[in-house]
This record gives C-alpha cells, sequence and structure tokens, in this order.
C-alpha cells in the first residue's frame, strides 16, 4: 500500500451552505494518495448529514467522524492531526474552498525543495465574488524557498493561517492547536515555523476564504469575555519555542510576533461598542501583561514597522489610551 502524501483535516461546524463547495473541491484534488478527514464539531444543522451522504459515496477517501459535544476548533484539529497519517498536513474550513490542483502543486514543489512548510496565497470571497487577496502574505514575496535560518525576519511577517499551507508532520513533534481559545492559528503556525528549516512561498492564490462567514468550530465567543484568552495563544508559542537552541537568536522576531499580535487585539477593542473607561481598562492590562508577565514593550520597535501590522491611526489611539491622553 502506497504511503499517504498529504492528510488533509477539515473542521466543520454548521457549515450546511458552503459544505458541498468544500468537499467537492477536496474530493477533486489532482494528487493521488490523499486521505481526507472530515470531523464535525457537533453541529446544529445538516452537517454531519451532508458529510455521511458523501462519506458513503467516497468510503475509500473520506473519513468522518462527529465530536460527542461541541469543543472548538482547536481541539477538532487536533483530533484530526492524531488520526493522520500523511507525509505532511493539511486543514481546509468547512465552509471555504481550493483550486483542484492545490495540493499536488504544494506537495510536488515542497518535495523538490525539500521544504518542510509550503504556503501558497489566500483569496477572499463574499457573495461569490472576490475581495481581494492576502497581501501581507510575505510581504510580497512569492514564489521564494526561504531559509528559516537566515530568513527568520522576513518569515516572522508570514501570514498566520494554517490554511493555506502543508506541514510537514516530522517538524510538528508535540505542536498542538491551543484548544477552547480564538486565535488558535498564530501559536500553532508560528512554532511550526520555528521549528523548520525550509519553506517554501508559492506564486499561486489557491486557497477560497469566505469572509464574513462564523466559519468553523466557533463556539459562541464573547470577543469582549475572552480577549484574554489571547495570552493562551503568547503561553503556547512560548512554551513551544523557548527550550530550542535556536531561542535567543530568534528572539527579537518571536517577541515582535507577539507584540503585534496583542497590539492587533488592542485595535479590534477601539471597536467594541463600550465605554471609553472600559477600552482604557482592557488595552492598559494587555500592554502591561505584556510588559510585566513577558518583559515586552511595543514601544521598543520602530514605529512604521508595527503600523505595517496594526495600522497608523489604530497604532496612534492605542497610544493614547495607555497614555491616557483621552479628552472626555
Amino acid at each position: 500500500m502506497e504511503k499517504i502524501k498529504v492528510s488533509i483535516i477539515i473542521p466543520v461546524y454548521n457549515n450546511s451552505k458552503y459544505l458541498r463547495d468544500c468537499l467537492n473541491s477536496v474530493l477533486k484534488q489532482t494528487l493521488d494518495n490523499i486521505e481526507i478527514i472530515a470531523i464535525d464539531d457537533y453541529s446544529t444543522d445538516d452537517s454531519f448529514t451532508i458529510l455521511k451522504e458523501y462519506q458513503s459515496k467516497y468510503k475509500e477517501k473520506l473519513k468522518i467522524i462527529r465530536n460527542n459535544k461541541n469543543m472548538g476548533v482547536g481541539y477538532t484539529r487536533n483530533l484530526g492531526i492524531s488520526m493522520s497519517t500523511g507525509k505532511y498536513i493539511g486543514f481546509v474550513d468547512g465552509d471555504d474552498y481550493i483550486n483542484p490542483r492545490m495540493y499536488e502543486d504544494m506537495y510536488n514543489n515542497g518535495e523538490y525543495n525539500n521544504a518542510d512548510i509550503v504556503s501558497t496565497g489566500i483569496l477572499f470571497v463574499k457573495d461569490n465574488k472576490y475581495l481581494d487577496n492576502d497581501l501581507n502574505f510575505m510581504g510580497r514575496s512569492k514564489g521564494y524557498i526561504y531559509n528559516t535560518k537566515i530568513d527568520f525576519e522576513r518569515l516572522s511577517n508570514l501570514s498566520p493561517s494554517s490554511c493555506n499551507k502543508i506541514f510537514k508532520r516530522d517538524i510538528l513533534n508535540k505542536i498542538r492547536f491551543v484548544e477552547d481559545s480564538m486565535w488558535e492559528d498564530v501559536a500553532f503556525t508560528y512554532s511550526a515555523l520555528f521549528n523548520s528549516n525550509r519553506v517554501l512561498v508559492m506564486n499561486n492564490w489557491d486557497y477560497f476564504y469566505r469572509k464574513s462567514s462564523l466559519g468553523i468550530s466557533f463556539r459562541n465567543y464573547d470577543y469582549n469575555e475572552n480577549i484574554y484568552d489571547c495570552f493562551k495563544i503568547v503561553d503556547n508559542l512560548v512554551m513551544n519555542t523557548k527550550f530550542s537552541n535556536n531561542y535567543l537568536e530568534y528572539k527579537y522576531y518571536i517577541d515582535y510576533i507577539i507584540v503585534c499580535f496583542i497590539l492587533q487585539r488592542a485595535s479590534e477593542v477601539l471597536n467594541w461598542n463600550v465605554l471609553e473607561d472600559t477600552k482604557i481598562e482592557i488595552i492598559n492590562t494587555l500592554n502591561n501583561t505584556l510588559i510585566t508577565k513577558y518583559g515586552i514593550n511595543y514601544q521598543d520597535y520602530d514605529k512604521t514597522l508595527l503600523s505595517t501590522k496594526v495600522g497608523i491611526i489604530e497604532l496612534d489611539k492605542i497610544n493614547s489610551y495607555i497614555n491616557h491622553l483621552i479628552d472626555f
């Protein structure tokens, strides 16, 4: 029996509207020797019925399972990893779809270039119209093989999405998604990146992400109540990297990733429909935790560099909240 080249893990939660598009695009992949693992996270719509319908037609290629209760996307993807056998592992959300050649191109180019991670571009879709692409994806550097030890500064700007990538199983070791938290991609992708040697960024746009969809495995997270879960992500990233021989060499860039991640959460708070005093309290708590727990001060980083990730207007407003310069 030939070995599985790529395991494709599809977490599903209330995706019945788009699930057939997703499954059809994955089942039409031109790469041979793939396995597809679709896990329903206790959907309340017809998603699992659709999975059973497809599984009856594609028994040899499609495995399905259902969680006994809603567990969240992190747990669901981790379950898929534990079930997978492929040399590479990829993820597709249950409401998105992909180019039929995506995994063949990624796998063949990954093997040819001995890459640990292969990444393709993302196109955003809304109402069946293409909105834009992921312009932050590698800062417009496409079709290039990066040596992690040399190019980590540039790789620290890699999009954190796990769905437009394949990861060689060997580099994951104990790296898994943070469970019961939002932003689970961040720690997983950057931890895998840190453990890699070679990363291939392809000059394609093969992953189609449905914007404004509720997406996969949301556990009715309340951004207001769960904002401090962002530190679960930071803790996981630090845990996965701090004991590496290369940690001190990469610490500046790891801290930069953490700073940008926390500032992005602070910029989200700016748009909340809450009292200004509440915004000040939350943003200052985010900043103080960054300093006291992790020893990182975002003001040590170049403002222009940070503004590429956060936005200059948002960054100025965050500064004013932290420095209490707001006139009510």
